[in-house]
């Protein structure tokens, strides 16, 4: 949710930059919000996937 809202901060700042002459440069969250986004999910599923196998096995 906060790199949507960071897309539409993302426009409003090109936006700007446009009227004022100016060359918009993306920040930080431009750049890796979806990279950690994708990173943090997998870590989820990894450890959803290890936690279900963990169970598992405890019941045999």
């Amino acid at each position: 949710s906060f790199c949507i809202l960071s897309l539409g901060v993302q426009s409003i700042q090109q936006t700007i930059a446009k009227q004022s002459n100016q060359k918009w440069t993306p920040d930080f969250h431009d750049k890796y919000c979806d990279a950690i986004l994708a990173g943090g999910a997998t870590f989820c599923v990894a450890v959803w996937l290890l936690y279900g196998h963990i169970q598992q096995h405890k019941l045999e």
